[in-house]
């Protein structure tokens, strides 16, 4: 019984291996592929691994039975620095061999060599990877691709020795001929699409950078160069077309470019969402984490790699990382109510899928297939997409917020260049103004010097004349023989010709005064009924002794708008002209024929026509003899003519039937009134009191800018300011009036008005008083108006 036991123990034992193997065979009978009908396989489930730890097995070793019964079903193997040998028995039902590729999906396996059988009992040799130049490899693709041929109407074993710097998950596709071809077009096509699409948002976005400045633009540029580059690269064709011959660094230009992606991808974050103004913990940590890539890239150098193991594994976690710190940045600024961030958020989610599915692929969790093969691309290109898209709702929100900068801009510039168009203005008013003064003191001199000349040597011999005379009388007055009645005579001729030398010399004078602006005409309303009666007063009695006539026509509303000093002198000139040449018992007239033209007529025989073209000229002499023989200076008309040209009009005279008539013609003007106050009912009170005194044209504003403004282009003879006003009140008003006008030069009047009082109740009228008289004011008068106050306080200055 106790040896049966033992027998029974073995016999159970053989048993139990006997059912391994067959379960063995059984498994490995099912991990068979069969070649189908269809040209796409996936052979993923159907391979069996060993790995080769110390990198020794060769394909002779593999095939002795001791090594062959220790391969496994295909399983996740991660990070190894050894070898793995992959084996696949594929059987081809058909009666002819089947041309297929074994190809890996993605090309940054460090070496691969395939190992097909061959008719001589013997295997031929393929290699690829991105450890092996691009143009040994066995087919030019941008994937390791292995062709060969299944025997018809059987099975053949294959093998395929791998290594690997990076997670060891290669994902294997079987293709036919034809499908190989068709894969290999659209994976072609795929990839142009992308990298077109990248082109187009690359060189668009560079131009909106050129021309905005902003440096979110210039970020996503070289974010999706980044990515474009980590595409290429992942794809294989950076190292099909672009560095074939570098096998060493091709592959390490994934991770190179990863952290590439990231860092820009993480800097864009920042300018795109403005994280440092609106998020300043989130934006230490985009900084931080885009430190930490920049510091890995000295890893990625080819180091050996047992060293560039640990850097592996960072690549491969931090992609996620990176799209979630995207993305919560992202919702952080939706949440803030940044507009464009709703497509930051969905690219972000698109990116995250994308990249889950992939990097779950890689780590064998989810079948790696087309699918997941380009699922990372796929959500790259969305990606980009949507991220233009968010740029070019930036630039709406950009445009909208500069046009607002620019309509306030041009508000601005509008205002700068009116006020620059206006000093322009003023200042070739100025230019214009002095350019005239100086040209017309140039003439002015010129002329005066030329009739300087002219008059002098007219006027010589009248002033000689009295001279010698009064010098000959002297010298009889002194004679030893002279009786006293005789120096008596002699006396007063002496005294007479003294008199008219004097009266000459006094001409002579007002008329240099008047033409060198040292007499300017000061005007004002003038009452001219009331001129004429003390003017014509004045000469009656000269009129009496000679027996004539003096009449006075003049209106009694008769007001011209001149200097009335100037104007009462051309009258007593007309005047005692047509004394001097009326006979007696004759009539002189001053009258009125029109609106601002008064006229003196005489009943003497007229001008001589020969005198007439230059009665009113300095630089020729036409002395007449009186009636009485009276003889004049000859300087009287031509003085009153410069009098009435300062005032802008002229003298003229006519030969009529009876005599002459000389006419006084003055500018038909009024005197120019300037009311400041930002109340119109009380401008309006005042032009009607001051219309009542006469006639004047008024010229208006409502703050003390506007009627600087309109200062520059009236002349008014008085102004009348309030003192509270916006924007300039009256006494900022004043101030400024004063530095260009004296008191007497033009005359201001300060109105102000007290709340609930008419009068001045409290200090605040008395201190207004004050700093009115203080600033230059030559009145004072308080609102509401009234009119036996205001107007005689008016009247003065009219």
């Amino acid at each position: 019984m106790r040896a049966w036991l033992p027998r029974r123990k073995i016999t159970a034992s053989l048993w139990l291996v006997v059912g391994i193997v067959l379960c063995g065979a059984v498994g490995a009978v099912a991990r068979v592929l069969a070649l189908n009908d269809g040209g796409v396989f996936f052979p993923e489930s159907h391979f069996e691994i060993i790995v080769d730890k110390e990198k020794t097995l060769s394909i002779g070793d593999v095939q002795k039975p001791e090594v062959a019964s220790t391969f496994l079903p295909n399983h996740w193997i991660g990070w190894t620095s050894g070898a793995v040998w992959y084996r696949l028995t594929v059987n081809n039902p058909a009666p002819t061999p089947s041309e297929l590729n074994l190809q890996i999906f993605h090309p940054w396996v460090t070496s691969v060599e395939f190992y097909a059988p061959n008719e001589s009992g013997g295997f031929s040799t393929a290699r690829a990877g991105n450890a092996i130049p691009h143009g040994e490899w066995a087919v030019d693709s941008p994937l390791p691709t292995f062709p060969f041929k299944a025997p018809a109407g059987g099975g053949a074993t294959f093998y395929v020795r791998a290594m690997s710097e990076d997670l060891f998950q290669i994902p294997f596709v079987l293709l036919s001929k034809e499908s190989f071809a068709k894969v290999n077009f659209y994976n072609r096509l795929f990839i142009a699409v992308f990298v077109g699409a990248a082109l187009a948002m690359l060189f668009y976005n560079l131009l909106l950078y050129v021309s905005l400045r902003d440096k979110s633009y210039l970020w996503y540029v070289l974010y999706i160069t980044c990515m474009t580059l980590l595409v290429l690269s992942l794809k294989g064709f950076a190292f099909q077309y672009l560095w074939p011959d570098w096998p060493d660094w091709s592959k390490r230009f994934n991770h190179l470019f990863g952290s590439l992606v990231q860092i820009t991808g993480l800097m864009f974050a920042r300018y795109f969402l403005s994280t440092k103004e609106q998020n300043p913990g989130l934006d230490k940590i985009l900084k931080g984490y885009a430190l930490i890539h920049a510091v890995y890239l000295p890893f990625v150098y080819p180091w050996p790699a047992a060293v560039f193991a640990p850097a592996s594994a960072f690549t491969e976690a931090s992609p996620l990382v990176f799209d979630i710190l995207l993305f919560y940045a992202g919702f952080s600024a939706l949440q803030k109510g940044q507009r464009a961030a709703r497509y930051f958020v969905v690219s972000s989610l698109f990116t995250i899928f994308g990249m889950a599915i992939f990097i779950l692929g890689v780590l064998g969790i989810f079948p790696y297939g087309f699918f997941a093969d380009n699922s990372l691309e796929s959500g790259f290109l969305l990606e980009i997409v949507l991220l233009s898209l968010a740029l070019a709702d930036r630039i709406t929100l950009i445009q909208a917020e500069r046009a607002e900068a620019q309509g306030l801009a041009l508000e601005n510039q509008r205002k700068l260049s009116g006020y620059l168009e206006n000093a322009k203005a003023e200042l070739e008013a100025q230019v214009e103004k002095r350019t005239g003064e100086l040209r017309f003191a140039k003439e002015k001199a010129e002329q005066a010097t030329k009739l300087k000349d002219k008059f002098m040597s007219l006027v010589s011999h009248d002033l000689k004349g009295p001279i010698g005379a009064m010098k000959g009388l002297m010298q009889v007055s002194m004679l030893p023989d002279t009786t006293p009645d005789e120096v008596t005579n002699c006396s007063r001729h002496c005294y007479e010709s003294a008199v008219g030398l004097l009266e000459m010399i006094d001409k002579l004078l007002d008329i240099s005064r008047l033409q060198t602006g040292a007499i300017r005409p000061d005007k004002t309303g003038v009452d001219f009924y009331s001129l004429s009666i003390t003017t014509v007063a004045k000469v009656s009695q000269l009129a009496i002794d000679k027996g004539i006539s003096l009449v006075n026509q003049t209106p009694s509303d008769m007001r011209l708008f001149a200097d009335k000093t100037l104007v009462g002198e051309v009258l007593l000139n007309l005047l005692t002209n047509a004394i001097k040449f009326t006979p007696a018992g004759g009539t002189i007239t001053v009258y009125s024929p029109g609106k601002a033209i008064f006229a003196v007529s005489d009943t003497g025989g007229g001008v001589p026509e020969k005198l007439l073209p230059d009665l009113f000229r300095h630089d020729v002499k036409t002395i007449g003899v009186g009636t009485s023989g009276e003889v004049g200076t000859g300087l009287g008309l031509p003085f009153c003519q410069d009098i009435m040209s300062a005032h802008g009009g002229k003298l003229r005279v006519e030969n009529g039937q009876n005599g002459a008539v000389f006419f006084a013609e003055f500018p038909d003007e009024k005197p120019v009134v300037m009311l400041v106050d930002d109340q119109e009912v009380h401008r309006v009170l005042m032009r009607e009191q001051i219309e009542k005194i006469c006639p004047v044209d008024f010229v208006e504003a409502s703050t003390g800018v506007e009627a600087l403004a309109k200062l520059k282009n009236c002349n008014p003879v008085l102004i009348i300011s309030d003192i509270n006003m916006p924007d300039m009140n009256g006494f900022e008003f004043l101030k400024e009036v004063r530095k260009l006008h004296t008191q007497d030069e033009l005359p201001v009047i300060i109105s102000t008005a007290i709340s609930g009082s008419s009068s001045p109740s409290a200090g605040t009228a008395i201190d207004n008083k004050s700093v009115a008289f203080e600033l230059g004011a030559n009145d004072f008068i308080m609102k509401p108006i009234i009119p036996v106050e205001f107007v005689p306080r008016v009247k003065r200055y009219l």
